[in-house]
């Protein structure tokens, strides 16, 4: 399976394609659009998947938007959560836990970011760290990177995984 980041996002609407594009521009970020069931949605609040460009001859990212409202999403954020919450239940309690499990078991979205089977550059990790950023701070949202566990705001490790 490839490796993915996460955001659980706790906010009411994920930010918009167009959002997500200015954000990263304004980070230095050249990052485009350049495929996905949704890349023609670039006002919609309602986008489900894009591939991410960030870097001339490299493979993109492909980001997804799994929501409570929509019925596909739904069972989507459903998977995650349940996949988590069991991981959750193996640590021992603490502190760090029991905030990592209320905010999962509030997210109204998760964002899941793919990285392609070969890898990516360094560029295309600092795209993902700039695309995780803006859902952490426009939607609410808590890190998971695959291997490692969550983030806090501050991008500290709060609880480790694996």
């Amino acid at each position: 399976m490839a490796f993915c980041t996460r955001v659980f996002c706790r906010g009411a609407v994920a930010p918009t394609l167009s959002q997500l594009l200015l954000g990263l521009r304004q980070k230095g970020q050249s990052a485009v659009i350049v495929g996905g069931a949704s890349s023609r949605d670039l006002l919609s609040l309602d986008w489900t998947e894009v591939a991410l460009g960030y870097e001339d001859g490299a493979e993109p990212l492909t980001i997804r938007c799994h929501r409570a409202g929509d019925p596909g999403g739904r069972a989507r954020l459903q998977a995650e959560v349940a996949d988590f919450l069991d991981d959750l239940r193996e640590l021992p309690p603490s502190p760090e836990r029991d905030r990592v499990t209320g905010h999962i078991q509030t997210s109204r979205f998760v964002i899941v970011v793919e990285f392609p089977p070969s890898g990516a550059s360094a560029a295309g990790y600092e795209c993902n760290g700039w695309v995780m950023n803006l859902f952490v701070e426009q939607a609410e949202g808590l890190v998971q990177c695959d291997g490692i566990g969550f983030y806090d705001e501050d991008d500290e490790i709060i609880l480790r995984l694996g």
